[in-house]
């Protein structure tokens, strides 16, 4: 996905924030697990966003040596256990 389409995205989804009538009290978390490195850094960089999410480990890792500015992104990592009945 380009840029210009993250950005246009991310509008939209504060748009619909402010009309749901938040007050700054919703933090917008953007799940990254298809994202390649560039995208998210365009997503922090570009677009605002500040809150990354993954849910798997290896992906984590691997995006997080290629992030620009760590030290103003909260990484979240959230996952679903899975149970399987024998």
């Amino acid at each position: 996905m380009d840029h210009t389409t993250l950005r246009t995205r991310v509008e939209q989804i504060r748009a619909r924030m402010r009309e749901a009538g938040d007050r700054g009290q919703v933090t917008l978390l953007a799940a990254v697990k298809y994202a390649d490195v560039d995208q998210i850094n365009a997503l922090h960089r570009e677009c605002g966003v500040h809150d990354i999410g993954e849910n798997r480990v290896q992906q984590l890792l691997a995006h997080y040596e290629g992030l620009e500015d760590k030290q103003n992104l909260r990484i979240h990592f959230f996952s679903l256990r899975s149970c399987t009945r024998t």
